[in-house]
């Protein structure tokens, strides 16, 4: 049965997240933190048995009627339970259906790439390589760390487990060591000008389903850009 996303209370939210070991950033008093934006309290529904929650925080952009959505290190959700489509899609469909019956077409979803062009392919990987086992193994406590869990929910649980510790006690080059190529292939794009534009056909797949639209690139130069916007034409 698909997901459905719905309201949420404040004291069903806290337990949830409470109860799920989630980021604080998803507790619903960081909306009083971030008085400047507004907020809502939602929560996915596997019939009627709340099996996740998320803390949106929306902000308008200047002098244009769109808004930012931002789920800060959210939604908590078993990510080992549901594919990411599971979970997002039925948040955007939900949205859409709010303002004036849009689809999920009307939505603009763009997911952070980094990108490392050269004829070297292990070496492009490998200068990736310390930023994810930052995030992978130090951004949060060992059971608190959202980018921890989604590497997990990808496949990669054995090496999530192992870049974490290895991080948390102080051995953060065995950390990045731990990263595996096939991880850095599979959310990056890396290596020849050749290579980046055959990998970039799967994303475009993808935004063909509209699972992404824009791509936010890190690391990019000149030449790296000029190659994903010739393989994007």
């Amino acid at each position: 049965m698909p997901l459905r996303v719905g309201a949420v209370s404040v004291a069903d939210h806290l337990a949830f997240v409470t109860r799920s070991s989630g980021s604080f950033l998803q507790a619903p008093s960081w909306a009083g933190v971030k008085a400047e934006w507004g907020h809502e309290r939602l929560g996915w529904y596997d019939g009627e048995r709340l099996v996740g929650a998320g803390l949106v925080l929306l902000r308008q952009t200047p002098r244009v009627k769109r808004y930012l959505a931002y789920l800060p290190e959210g939604p908590v959700i078993d990510w080992a339970a549901y594919d990411a489509a599971d979970v997002t899609e039925p948040l955007l469909e939900g949205i859409a259906r709010r303002a004036d019956g849009r689809s999920l077409a009307d939505f603009d979803v763009a997911p952070y790439v980094r990108i490392c062009m050269g004829a070297d392919l292990q070496a492009c990987r490998d200068a990736l390589k310390p930023e994810l086992a930052l995030y992978i193994g130090g951004m949060g406590a060992r059971t608190k760390n959202f980018y921890n869990d989604f590497t997990k929910h990808l496949g990669y649980e054995g090496a999530a487990a192992k870049i974490q510790d290895a991080y948390l006690s102080g051995r953060r080059s065995e950390a990045i060591a731990a990263v595996p190529d096939a991880l850095v292939d599979e959310t990056s794009l890396v290596g020849s000008p050749h290579r980046i534009k055959d990998r970039l056909q799967a994303w475009k797949a993808a935004a063909e389903r509209n699972e992404i639209g824009s791509m936010l690139l890190s690391g990019v130069n000149v030449e790296s850009l000029r190659v994903v916007a010739e393989a994007a034409a």
